[in-house]
């Protein structure tokens, strides 16, 4: 948590969540150990502070600005606790079987915080998370945020890589609208982080057109345009074409816009795509016609630039398109 966040709480500005006050609750038993308090056993007991937690809460007569407490959407089963159990994490274990009832944002951040300490592998725990609904997925990234920003963003990249197509835009209008600054600076990512394209040995969704077709419908336009942008100059040519071909080709002009893009990531990049597009050509795809929209990319002034690359690797007859293209443009 936050200096801020820890002054809040002792301060009665806002009430813990269960998992601030159990982090508050062992922080404070750890100082004492080390200064040498001998603090009473009941004192310490995680289980106590919850039932305190909870009667203080049934006692508040004025009714809560907060929505009411969100239902989790996962079962006990799909958290699996086998590797939990084999490394004898059995707090951990207890108190995700315990939790069946509660939404995760209340509890997961410290058993992830408790994975990542032992060095075990929190993804799986995270993957079933990222499927949860809209409003628990906006809670679990500010509980996780609190905690670790890190962990929070890791989080996000699976949520926009394992939420349907169709519930992107809702999830990231929930974060923008969220009061939680961290969120907000997470909706910033969200181009990047659709793409994969910071976190290394992950894939993005193959389905990232669907996505696009989703934030158009929303009349969520910037972010479709800057999605579109981002694949056409940063991701991989054939992949990018992959993409730009499951649009059709009289949707919003994506397809183009991808495909024009392309050589915005230099000659060399654009040669290996067209080559490699045509050894591996694409299920649908007419690499003629793919490739003559992307020639039609080449800025008037890199056109020498260009055809020079595809001489070069023995690529003539696009050597010369390119060439043709820039003489037969009005300008």
């Amino acid at each position: 948590m936050s200096r801020a966040t820890i002054q809040d709480k002792f301060s009665g500005k806002s009430a813990p969540k269960v998992i601030q006050l159990l982090a508050l609750v062992e922080a404070c038993a750890m100082h004492a150990r080390d200064i040498g308090i001998t603090i009473p056993p009941q004192e310490i007991n995680s289980e106590i502070w919850r039932k305190r937690l909870a009667d203080s809460k049934a006692q508040e007569k004025r009714p809560s600005k907060k929505p009411k407490q969100l239902k989790s959407s996962t079962s006990l089963h799909a958290w699996n606790l086998e590797p939990l159990k084999k490394a004898a994490m059995w707090d951990v274990v207890k108190l995700t079987e315990n939790s069946r009832e509660v939404p995760p944002h209340e509890w997961m951040p410290f058993v992830v915080e408790s994975l990542k300490l032992a060095s075990i592998d929190d993804r799986e725990f995270l993957d079933v998370a990222s499927t949860e609904s809209t409003d628990e997925i906006v809670a679990l990234l500010i509980s996780l945020g609190e905690r670790d920003d890190e962990l929070a963003q890791k989080f996000w990249n699976l949520c926009l890589r394992n939420q349907p197509a169709g519930m992107i835009p809702p999830l990231l209008v929930a974060l923008r609208r969220s009061e939680a600054e961290y969120v907000n600076v997470l909706a910033l990512s969200f181009v990047d982080s659709s793409l994969a394209l910071h976190t290394w040995g992950t894939n993005h969704r193959k389905d990232i057109a669907e996505v696009i077709k989703s934030l158009r419908a929303a009349s969520m336009n910037r972010d479709a345009d800057a999605l579109v942008e981002a694949i056409g100059a940063k991701v991989r040519g054939r992949e990018a074409i992959r993409i730009a071909e499951q649009f059709p080709e009289d949707f919003m002009g994506d397809r183009e816009r991808i495909l024009m893009t392309l050589p915005g990531q230099g000659p060399t990049n654009l040669v290996n795509a067209i080559i490699e597009a045509t050894k591996y050509p694409i299920a649908g795809g007419d690499i003629k016609k793919i490739t003559t929209l992307i020639l039609h990319g080449i800025p008037s002034r890199r056109s020498a630039e260009f055809s020079d690359a595809f001489a070069r690797a023995g690529l003539d007859s696009i050597a010369e398109e390119i060439m043709q293209i820039n003489k037969d443009r009005p300008f």
